[in-house]
């Protein structure tokens, strides 16, 4: 395992390998605000428990559980051990390194409830090279520009941004595989809270999975809470947008080249739609958001990372709103690794940030 860097500001604790690679790419300035885990979960636990010390620490805070709560703890803590037992182990190390609860910790990481964002995500396949696009979209004056570099000794090394502690909004691994969700506003209503938190169970499918198949089984197997539209490529440029709903994973879309899967903020058919659907701005929004990324694609044949900023950009699909709005967007390439992403509210004046990620994936097996 690389040294951590000794140099003061924001790139303090990033390993030397990792803050070299960085510099050399002009991109460490740009990665200040930015988490690096590696190693084992429990090395991954106690540079999360920096992390959340700067940036987070309100999880460190105590917090009685009821006996409700505990028992909802253990059933969800019961399918990690199964399906992804490095998260457990790298909260209680987190834990020890806060010098927190680890019930409380990991009760306020794995059964948090989602607040209400608007997301918008697309797979695009191309001509060997693919990408996957997403806004992430905020109805309050929050900003999130956290990203994270895990590079673990089991699974697969991957980017994100990171959101509820250690999971995941969007990233890319070291297999190729891509994804990002979107919260679905117009879903029955959900009774399930045995399964896996929906960021958490992005970052499993990050470490875990290579292939969109894979990750489509293993989503199935993870029982994911709550109402979410995931969308997931590949290295070979297959897609598929999955509707989760209560643990239940419906495949709504597939597909490869010459086609792409695009999903927002609802279900577009299916059973896990709420008989009377949620009406208003939002899922007005959404659908004007899904047509209008529809349109932009099937004008163009084919995509590069300037096509899909312009697309995440434009009016009609980055939210606009004061106060609030479109919080990052990222554009992901594969199999070539790669990120683009823009680090603040779209009307910001800042320009994308690209990062070519196979060098700082090559890191780990040379750690």
């Amino acid at each position: 395992m690389n040294s951590p860097s000794s140099t003061p500001g924001g790139n303090a604790g990033v390993p030397v390998g990792v803050l070299d690679e960085l510099r050399r790419q002009g991109m460490a300035s740009a990665f200040a605000s930015g988490a690096v885990f590696q190693g084992s979960p429990e090395d991954c636990g106690s540079e999360l428990a920096a992390y959340l010390a700067a940036h987070h620490w309100g999880y460190a805070r105590r917090a009685r559980l009821d006996a409700g709560q505990r028992r909802r703890l253990d059933r969800v803590l019961a399918v990690y051990r199964v399906e992804a037992d490095f998260i457990p182990r790298e909260l209680a190390s987190a834990a020890e390194g806060l010098g927190a609860d680890f019930a409380s910790l990991a009760y306020r990481v794995l059964c948090g409830e989602p607040e209400p964002p608007a997301c918008s995500v697309a797979a695009v396949p191309g001509d060997g090279r693919h990408y996957l696009l997403r806004n992430y979209d905020w109805l309050a004056p929050k900003v999130f520009e956290r990203q994270g570099l895990y590079l673990p000794s089991g699974g697969y090394a991957f980017f994100a941004h990171l959101i509820w502690a250690n999971g995941a909004a969007d990233g890319l691994n070291s297999a190729g595989l891509a994804l990002g969700f979107a919260r679905a506003i117009n879903a029955k209503k959900t009774v399930s809270q045995s399964g896996l938190h929906f960021a958490q169970a992005a970052r499993v499918l990050l470490q875990s999975c290579a292939t969109t198949r894979e990750a489509t089984d293993k989503l199935e197997r993870l029982k994911c809470n709550g109402a979410w539209r995931f969308v997931v490529l590949d290295a070979l440029g297959n897609f598929a947008v999955l509707d989760v709903f209560d643990g239940q994973v419906r495949v709504s879309s597939f597909g490869n080249r010459g086609s792409h899967g695009v999903a927002t903020n609802h279900f577009e058919e299916g059973p896990f739609r709420a008989p009377d659907a949620v009406s208003g701005f939002l899922l007005g929004w959404s659908v004007e958001r899904l047509r209008n990324i529809r349109l932009f694609l099937d004008s163009r044949p084919t995509m590069d990372f300037c096509s899909c900023e312009r697309l995440l950009t434009s009016t009609g699909v980055a939210c606009r709103r004061p106060g609030s709005g479109t919080i990052w967007s990222a554009v992901y390439r594969t199999p070539e690794a790669a990120v683009s992403w823009h680090p603040g509210l779209v009307w910001d004046g800042r320009p994308f940030l690209r990062l070519d990620l196979g060098p700082l994936f090559a890191l780990r097996d040379r750690s």
